[in-house]
């Protein structure tokens, strides 16, 4: 079933019209839906996909899309009623653990999304100090090694970082990489009472029968 789709217009980067947003999204009575943000001309900015009260995805266009998401985002745990968190299916999880995991990921992501430098493991660490903070005296290596964030040669420079157009992240995704395909909150479940009870009866009924073959023995 595809989501109830919702607009908001976000007229400048960051600032969203939550009243606008909470009108729109309409109370606790939908259960998947997709929130945009727009700026003037219409165009999505960035959105976010909210189903039985887990943000699904957040998907953004550029750095402007992406400050329009953590504006949807960043609200009081009362304004998060709206996005059915407080009735999300993981009740250990924290009002705001969705809304901090999602942006820090975020963030974190985008950081990353270049691959490391191949750093030579030969070099001493103190050849990678950029300035003496005594003196304020270049002590940099003369050659860097092939990669290095700071070599002036464009060769060996790091790639640019990639456009922000395929910046796509779930929750769940989010959490296999930070807990594992495991989480420490998955719920176990627990056996009924009857199940508990039942090697008790076993016992009792084995021992009433030792003791009738004994009683049946001696006499």
């Amino acid at each position: 079933m595809n989501p109830v789709k919702e607009s908001i217009l976000v007229a400048d980067a960051g600032q969203t019209d939550l009243a606008s947003l909470l009108q729109l999204i309409g109370g606790l009575s939908r259960n998947h839906y997709l929130a945009q943000a727009l700026d003037v001309s219409g165009n999505v900015l960035g959105e976010i996909e909210v189903k039985g009260g887990m943000v699904l995805s957040a998907r953004v266009q550029d750095l402007q899309g992406k400050e329009a998401v953590y504006a949807l985002l960043s609200l009081s745990p009362h304004e998060l009623e709206a996005f059915h968190v407080t009735d999300a299916p993981l009740p250990h999880e924290p009002i705001g653990f969705l809304q901090t995991l999602l942006l820090d990921g975020l963030r974190v992501q985008d950081e990353l999304h270049q691959d490391p430098p191949a750093l030579d493991a030969d070099t001493p660490f103190k050849d990678w100090t950029l300035f003496d903070t005594a003196t304020d005296q270049d002590t940099s290596p003369t050659t860097p090694p092939a990669g290095c964030p700071f070599s002036s040669d464009p060769a060996a420079a790091v790639a640019p970082k990639p456009p922000e157009d395929d910046l796509v992240h779930t929750a769940t995704a989010l959490r296999n990489e930070i807990y594992g395909k495991q989480p420490p909150y998955r719920a176990v479940p627990h056996p009924s009472p009857s199940a508990t009870l039942r090697p008790t009866w076993v016992l009792l009924a084995f021992a009433s029968l030792l003791a009738l073959l004994w009683a049946r023995k001696r006499s």
